[in-house]
């Protein structure tokens, strides 16, 4: 496969549209459409090679709330263990 080949697979990989599919789900969807770039393995060879075979998907971010909404003490205290809670274990 040409550089220019593999570079075309990483693009399309690396999409907005398929970002958060695994390479198996791009491959198939491609297949569907009828577009044939490479094999399953080989999308996973060249993610590989570019350490990009971590998780794909979108990873959520939490946010920590403004201070202002938190009111004057800061966030909530930990609720406390009731002694009717340790019979529930």
């Amino acid at each position: 496969m040409s550089n220019a080949e593999r570079a075309r697979v990483l693009e399309v990989l690396n999409s907005q549209r398929f970002a958060d599919m695994a390479p198996a789900q791009v491959y198939a969807t491609l297949l569907d459409e009828g577009v044939y770039l490479c094999s399953e393995s080989t999308m996973y060879r060249i993610l590989r090679e570019k350490n990009q075979t971590g998780d794909r998907r979108r990873q959520a971010t939490h946010l920590v709330p403004p201070v202002s909404t938190m009111g004057p003490a800061g966030p909530p205290a930990k609720t406390q263990r009731f002694e009717s809670d340790s019979s529930t274990r």
